[in-house]
Order: structure tokens, then sequence, then C-alpha cells
């Protein structure tokens, strides 16, 4: 039978497209054949050869038996008639489903067992189109990259946000980097206006000209610590009364941690200044006041058995009072007032809470003086005992600090002395009611020497309240409030000092900042001749780094 049909090109999408269109006698042929392959006139394999010859290698639709017993057709070997492979874009799924191409071989052993038993229903094959099983394939695959990226590219928050995270404190000093240590450096420059510049009953107003130099350095180890501090102030008058005096001090600390429950602590200090007006010790009349130097030194090891903590730690304690130069009798020694205190504590504590330990310490240690007797022919070196109770707070920013409360005494090496006996009350606390806002309690008690006659000494209860207040990020405002009494162990002698202030510092930038306060101090005392009063006003400029 012949075959009417056409072919031609076109172009769609800029893509060339060849087209084709057969002979409606070809398609009779064929479906002449199928119709008689269901009648049963012609065997399998006419039709298939009628089929072959009449559509030659068309592509259609296989035949679907419509009942049990029939034969079905022969797989599509595939062909095409067009002599070229689609492109992608055009490889559309045809409109009715057909069934995958098979190998030759595989065609063969179908045929022979179609022939053998026509009568058997063969199995469907599955029905593949090509490109939806590309199309599955590919959603397959995005779906699998598209879990893979979602899961090694979680996103927790936006990466752009409406706030901006601010500094805490924008005026706070840069500071400098030495080693491993981050140092900050203050200088203030100012004027101070005194009423009573010596601190005497006689004393006059002056203005002077103070210098303070600071310098602050705090490791940044892993796990350990360590800081440094160090001041120096001087002052000169500029009108008013002749006054002039330096101060100079340094200490540092280090906590070294030896494993998990072992610490070594270790402290230093360093101090020279001239000798208060209120020393216990009645000097002579003198052109420039006695410098007197203050050393320190302590080594403690800390260690933890689960609640229970043990601690030991040895100190040492120096004094040293430099020669005078009295107006009216030359030079003065003081040797006799020298004095080295070492001591040994022993602390256990027990952990109720992280938050609060309660602890019991004792202490012993012996006072040593340069000479073993002093002018007045008096041994002053004495031992010394003291047993006190207290906690150890730990509330992180809000409280921290410990205090405590016990009782010491001082024996003398000469018996026509009589010991001092006396409260034993210390104490550090740090609270910050609100943020901004801390308020700071310090106490202590120390034992005063003596180079009177059968005079055993006085014992010194100091405590001091400070209260700072960030008003604003540049504006700090500061009050303190001192008391100290002293009690003369032998006698009914008493003295006391009040003191008060408050200071402001405005910083202009984070490099520079001006600064005031206002204090007033008065010393009453039952011996004759040791009250004053004094009053100053101060303003500066503060430089920091």
């Amino acid at each position: 039978m012949s075959m009417i049909g056409a072919v031609w090109t076109t172009r769609i999408g800029g893509r060339r497209i060849l087209l084709a269109t057969v002979g409606l006698a070809a398609l009779s042929a064929h479906a002449v054949a199928q119709d008689a392959a269901l009648r049963g006139e012609l065997p399998a394999a006419d039709i298939q050869r009628r089929a072959d010859g009449s559509a030659t290698a068309l592509s259609l639709p296989p035949y679907r038996p419509a009942s049990a017993g029939a034969v079905p057709d022969e797989p599509d070997d595939g062909a095409s008639l067009f002599p070229f492979e689609a492109e992608p874009e055009q490889a559309a799924a045809p409109a009715m489903p057909r069934r995958a191409a098979t190998t030759r071989q595989e065609r063969s052993d179908a045929q022979a067992a179609r022939t053998e038993a026509p009568d058997a229903a063969a199995p469907a094959e599955p029905v593949v189109e090509p490109a939806q099983g590309r199309a599955q394939r590919v959603d397959a695959l995005d779906e699998e990259l598209n879990r893979r990226a979602e899961a090694e590219n979680t996103r927790l928050d936006a990466i752009e946000t409406g706030t901006i995270e601010q500094e805490e404190n924008p005026y706070a000093p840069l500071g400098l980097r030495l080693g491993t240590f981050d140092a900050t450096v203050t200088l203030d420059q100012g004027i101070l206006w005194s009423s009573n510049i010596n601190t005497t009953q006689q004393g006059g107003e002056a203005f002077v000209s103070q210098t303070e130099l600071r310098l602050r350095a705090v490791s940044d180890w892993t796990s350990h610590s360590a800081e440094i501090n160090a001041v120096g102030i001087f002052q000169k008058s500029v009108s008013g009364e002749d006054f002039k005096e330096t101060e100079l001090g340094i200490d540092g600390a280090l906590a070294y941690e030896l494993g998990r429950d072992t610490t070594v602590t270790a402290t230093a200090s360093y101090r020279i200044a001239p000798e208060a007006a209120s020393s216990p010790i009645v000097l002579p009349a003198t052109d420039d006041e006695p410098l007197n130097h203050e050393m320190s030194a302590s080594l403690g090891v800390q260690r933890s058995f689960g609640r229970t903590s043990l601690g030991l730690t040895g100190s040492v304690e120096r004094e040293v009072f430099s020669d005078l130069e009295g107006l009216c009798c030359g030079t003065v020694s003081q040797e006799d007032r020298n004095f080295t205190l070492s001591t040994l504590a022993l602390r256990a504590g027990y952990e109720v809470s992280p938050a609060f330990t309660p602890f019991v310490e004792a202490e012993i240690g012996r006072r040593n003086y340069d000479l073993e007797q002093d002018t007045s022919g008096y041994r002053r070196s004495a031992d010394r005992y003291a047993l006190k109770g207290g906690a150890e707070i730990d509330l992180g920013e809000k409280i921290e600090g410990e205090v405590s409360i016990g009782w010491l005494r001082e024996s003398f090496d000469d018996d026509r002395l009589v010991p001092v006996s006396a409260l034993l009350l210390d104490g550090v606390l740090s609270w910050s009611p609100m943020r901004g806002t801390t308020l700071r309690l310090t106490g202590g008690t120390s034992v005063e020497g003596s180079t009177t006659a059968a005079d055993s000494g006085s014992v010194l209860y100091t405590s001091r309240v400070e209260l700072l207040r960030e008003a604003r990020p540049n504006l700090t405002l500061g009050l303190l409030g001192g008391i100290s009494f002293r009690d003369y162990v032998n006698s009914s002698d008493t003295e006391t000092t009040l003191s008060a202030e408050a200071s402001s510092t405005w910083w202009m930038n984070r490099f520079a900042g001006i600064n005031g306060r206002i204090r007033h101090e008065r010393f009453d005392s039952t011996r004759p001749n040791r009250d004053y009063d004094e009053s100053s006003i101060y303003l500066g400029l503060k430089l920091q780094r």
C-alpha cells in the first residue's frame, strides 16, 4: 500500500523544527491489521509485517487488548520517522502512553513466546515517559540539594536587624597593651584650696597645685589572673601656707590555679608618704614631715574538698619611719618605731550555697622591733594571736565580699606593758542595688605601737562607705563618708576622725574630663592640742588613655 505524506520545516522560539505528516493510507493499513488480529484472521507475525511495511518506522501508540486472550502488539523498536534527535526543550511527552524500547533479543524472545502460546495473556510492561522520567529525576535531585543546603546553612537570625548593639560605656578608656596586660593610665591636674593645709590646730589656708598619676594593668590570661596598681601624688602650694608633699604607692596581686581545686595567691605592696598629723605619736615641730615606708607581702594556698575548703596564708608587714629634723633639737631618730610583723593564718570554710560560705580563721604571729629595747628601756616585741569567724558572700554583680568579727591579743616581751586585747572587725563588701550604682563598704582593725614609757599603744578601727552613681554615660557622681576610732590600751583617751566628701566627673570625650570635689574632715581627741577642722575644694582636668 502506498504512503502519501509531506515533510516541512518551521522555526519556533528560535529553534528549527522538522514536521511530518503521514498519509491516511498508512494509518488505515495499520488499523486494518489490528482489526484482523482481533478477529483472529491473521497470525501475529503477518500482522507485524504488514504494520511495519505500511507505517515503516512510524512510532504509534501500542495496541492494548480489550479482552483476555488477545495478543498485544510487538514492542516498538524505538524507530522514528525523523532522522534526528529532538532537543530537550522539544522532547514533549506524547499524547498517548507508549512502552519503553527493548533490545532486539528481548523482542525475538517475546515474539516466539506469543507464537507458541497465542492465547496466553502477556503481562503489561511498565510505561515510562522519557520527559516525565527526566523531570521526576531532576525534581528529586533539586529536593535533595535543597534539603542539604537547609541543613548546612541554618539561618537563626536575620542578617540585618533594626537595632545596633551599643558599647556599654562609650567614655571608658581605650587602654594600652603592655605585653599580656591591658593598662589604663590616668593623669589628673588641678588646683586645691584648703582651709587648713597642714591639718593641725594652728594650720592656715593655701592654694595648692596637685598632680595625680595612676596606672592600672590587668592581665588577660586564660586561667590565671594578675593586677598591678601604681599611684603618685605631688602637691605644692602656689599661695598661702608653705606646703609640699609627695606620696607614692604600688601594689600587685596574683592568682594562679593549680588544677581544678587548688589556687595559689600572692600579693605585694609598697607605700611611701608623710606621716599624718593624726598619728598617735606626738612629734616635735619639724621643717618637713617625716616619711613613713609601708611594705607588705603574702603568699597563700587554698584547696577545696567538695563543699569544704582549707586555706593557709603567710604574710609579712614592715614599717620604717625616717628620721626627722626638729626645729628645737636637731635630727631625731625613729629607729625604735621600726618593726616587722609576721603572721600565719589557717582558714576553714564550708559552702552552704554558691552565694554563702561561712568560715573560721585562726592566726598566730610575731611583731619584732628593730631595737630590742626602745629609748625608754622597754622591750616592745610581742606575740600575736587572733581568732575570727565570718562569711564570704558572692551574689554576682549584686553583692560580693566578706565580713568577719573576732578577737586579737598581743602579749609583749616586757611584763611591765599591758597586753593589747581588742575586738577584731574586718570586711570588704560591694553592693550594686541598681545598674550604674555601687555601694562599697570597707573596714579594718590595726594595732599601733608607742614610744611613750609604760604606754602599750592603741587599737585603730577604720570604716569607709563610698557611693558611686553613673548618672549618665559621661557623668559620674560620688559620695564618701569615713569614720575612724582610736582607743588607747592602758588609758581612757580616745580619738575620732569624721570625714565627708562629694565628687563628680564629667567626661567631654573618651580622653578628657573635668572633675571636682568638696571635702570636710574633723578630728577630735581627748588629748590636748590635737583637735582640728579642715575643708577643701578641688577642681581639675583629668586625662585618660
